[in-house]
């Protein structure tokens, strides 16, 4: 967005903090937003408005200065105001500016609203910057769960390779010790021993085998649990990325406004003298 885009987009929240006053945002040549006060509205700067010959607004973007003074009757049917002209300056090239208009007697308002305004925007600002630091830890975590979670799977499928090998060699062991039972069996009276030993071969093996299936399919439903994890972790990053750049918008805009409410403060002070 340019900074123009940015004051048009900040300037109803200005205006809410001087309701008082009537606020103007225009371009080179003429006003592209007014934001009429509770009272006080002149019609010769509303939005459509070209320049007059002598408007503050005209003045502000001609100089590309900040402009205070009272304002020119004459271009109001005689009704008094003072006004301030603020340029928006992009890339050294003034682009338009932001106008407050006031009646008069509302030196002290302007003075009032501009600390307070001044006051808001920072703390909105060190806000951000909490959500900032805020954000920037989440993605931490999000990556080391990340990291974590890969780290995980990995062992998990080499646990499942372990089993499914455990489980060929407790199949080659049972085949073993039936062979061994059929020896013993040929054998007669001498190979009874060798029997026994032969027949708790095959238990054990068919024990390890049906441990080892377990063990295979506990893997598979732990790979499948982290897979869904790992996809949860995905969206959490997104939504962390997606958030980061909202933050960094809406902090852009509030820099913009917090430069203009120091301006204005300033110049609040100004008038007031």
């Amino acid at each position: 967005m340019t900074r123009l885009e940015l004051i048009l987009e900040a300037a109803p929240m200005i205006h809410a903090l001087i309701p008082e006053a009537q606020l103007v945002v225009t371009d080179r040549e003429k006003y592209i937003l007014a934001l009429p006060g509770e009272h006080f509205f002149l019609e010769v700067f509303d939005q459509g408005k070209t320049f007059l010959d002598g408007s503050i607004g005209k003045e502000t973007v001609t100089t590309g200065k900040i402009v205070t003074r009272m304002g020119n009757p004459a271009l109001t049917g005689g009704i008094p105001y003072q006004g301030t002209g603020v340029p928006i300056v992009e890339n050294n090239e003034v682009m338009g500016a932001m106008c407050i208009f006031l009646p008069t007697q509302n030196k002290q308002t302007l003075q009032n609203t501009s600390e307070n305004m001044l006051g808001m925007v920072q703390e909105i600002t060190a806000t951000l910057e909490e959500l900032r630091v805020q954000t920037r830890q989440l993605q931490a975590l999000a990556d080391h769960l990340t990291t974590h979670n890969q780290q995980i799977q990995q062992a998990t499928e080499r646990i499942s390779s372990i089993a499914t090998m455990i489980s060929d060699i407790s199949t080659q062991t049972k085949m073993l010790g039936l062979n061994a039972a059929i020896e013993a069996a040929r054998a007669g009276e001498h190979g009874r021993g060798f029997s026994v030993v032969a027949s708790e071969i095959r238990r054990l093996s068919e024990n390890t085998k049906n441990s080892s299936h377990q063990i295979v399919q506990f893997s598979e439903v732990m790979v499948e649990s982290l897979e869904k994890v790992s996809t949860s972790i995905i969206e959490i990053s997104h939504f962390i990325h997606e958030q980061t750049n909202e933050i960094n918008s809406v902090a852009d805009a509030v820099g913009e406004v917090e430069k203009v409410s120091s301006q204005l403060t300033e110049l609040a002070k100004i008038i007031k003298s």
